[in-house]
């Protein structure tokens, strides 16, 4: 029977990524045909009709990007993710993600903010999985943060010698806080909270979070949240430091 089961949970993961990939190339296609739509001035079209076309144009990314994290979690069950480790500035990888979520926070009336030490120094990563993991973190605490609400964004050092949370035999690590001024999580999710599938109040995938353990771990680093009650919680993980 565990061999029935196992077989079977293959042929369902097999089956998803092949699904995924076959998904990925038409959506590919819808967003450069938005993307190369031309603007209400030069065509005539009315607000409406240029209100429905970001819609698409927003739908569209939201699919591809819960297609990247199935080919993401496929790749690192069966063992092939590659990471390609090399001196990044974190500062410019967390600028980079508010940037791109910072017009959407500001049309849902909330704010960000930045708290980053100019004198970081760089961290020891793969710099397109971290970005991962910072656009799942901060795209979270936005989805969970009410109009009028704020969003802020931090990174420090820790030594390990005065961090219960690092592990492993690097001494030195960045610390990166993603907190949120939402509603805060459930008691009994905490502790699942990272786990395959497990949605934030029947929100999203389910993947996102669980994926950013992965990367996280696979770096040497450890990710965690703090929560509180009413007044938000904070997401913090950790890498090596250079």
């Amino acid at each position: 029977m565990c061999d029935r089961l196992k077989e079977l949970d293959e042929m369902k993961a097999d089956f998803i990524s092949r699904i995924s990939h076959e998904l990925k190339t038409p959506l590919t296609v819808i967003r450069e045909a938005v993307s190369l739509y031309p603007g209400p001035v030069s065509d005539g079209s009315t607000e409406k009709q240029t209100r429905l076309l970001a819609i698409i144009g927003e739908e569209t990314e939201r699919l591809i990007a819960s297609v990247n994290k199935i080919l993401d979690l496929s790749s690192m069950e069966a063992g092939m993710m590659n990471y390609c480790m090399e001196e990044c500035s974190l500062i410019h990888l967390i600028e980079i993600s508010v940037s791109k979520i910072r017009t959407i926070a500001e049309s849902r009336g909330l704010s960000i903010e930045l708290n980053l030490d100019a004198s970081l120094p760089h961290a020891w990563i793969d710099e397109e999985k971290i970005a991962t993991v910072l656009d799942n973190l901060i795209d979270n605490a936005l989805k969970f943060t009410p109009k009028h609400g704020s969003v802020s964004v931090s990174a420090s050092v820790k030594d390990k010698k005065t961090s219960k949370q690092l592990a492993g035999n690097q001494s030195r690590f960045i610390e990166v806080a993603v907190s949120d001024t939402g509603p805060g999580l459930a008691e009994e999710s905490i502790d699942s909270i990272f786990d395959k599938y497990k949605k934030l109040d029947g929100k999203g995938s389910g993947l996102g979070l669980h994926i950013a353990k992965q990367i996280v771990r696979a770096h040497g680093g450890d990710i965690w949240v703090k929560n509180q009650k009413q007044t938000g919680c904070t997401f913090f993980f950790t890498v090596p430091a250079c």
